[in-house]
């Protein structure tokens, strides 16, 4: 009884923050109705309302393969003004996150690293980002548990854009326990969540384990 109100609150909660962030037009119509619930409750159990008041990440992302750092890269987002300061080797270099990716220079390196380290950041909440298709897999298992399954396939939109996600999702906190991110060539690499981070009013997965690497979040400050 108690895992069934919880749901219902989430999908209620989840409906006003859509309605807010696309207006009367509502759920994208490319997207099923079923993917895209799963998808607002995955967003506002991780802190989605909490979000919109954000203005400055900062945050480093590291690469580690047998306990040996293999790169690091630090981000200063001032997300009000949408400029990220990335810093790696020792060299900083700012970029403006807001429109598209530079053609050349130390800036288009920058953006990349900024799409894809603040994806890994924001996963939850950019499930519901303009040109990503959402489809409800059902309940499946991973990590020897039943989890919900949600696939993302992507419009024009990205670095990426034939990349496709599955997240498995927590069927009682609606939090992000994992995914299998599929590429263009078929290659699935998967995911495994092994820690989060709680900031405020938001929740945010801060470290992953693959079969070989592990991708972790640090020195995670949020304003």
């Amino acid at each position: 009884m108690k895992t069934l109100l919880c749901r219902a609150l989430f999908r209620i909660r989840a409906a006003l923050f859509l309605s807010v962030v696309l207006g009367a037009g509502g759920v994208d119509t490319r997207a099923d109705e079923a993917g895209d619930t799963l998808g607002r409750e995955l967003a506002v159990a991780s802190g989605a309302e909490a979000w919109k008041r954000v203005k400055r990440v900062e945050f480093t992302f590291n690469v580690e393969v047998g306990g040996e750092s293999k790169m690091q890269a630090r981000h200063v987002w001032d997300v009000a003004a949408g400029l990220d300061t990335v810093t790696v080797n020792g060299v900083a270099t700012t970029v403006d996150v807001r429109g598209g990716a530079p053609a050349e220079g130390p800036e288009k390196a920058a953006y990349a690293r900024w799409v894809n380290d603040a994806y890994w950041l924001l996963m939850p909440l950019k499930v519901l980002d303009p040109g990503v298709n959402r489809s409800a897999l059902g309940t499946v298992e991973f990590a020897g548990k039943p989890h919900e399954a949600l696939q993302l396939t992507f419009g024009e939109v990205g670095l990426t854009p034939k990349d496709r996600y599955v997240i498995y999702i927590e069927p009682d906190t609606r939090r992000l326990a994992g995914f299998d991110h599929i590429n263009a060539d078929g290659k699935k690499r998967t995911a495994l969540r092994q820690g989060q981070t709680e900031v405020g009013d938001m929740v945010f997965a801060t470290d992953f384990a693959f079969a070989g690497p592990r991708i972790f979040l640090t020195d995670l400050k949020v304003e």
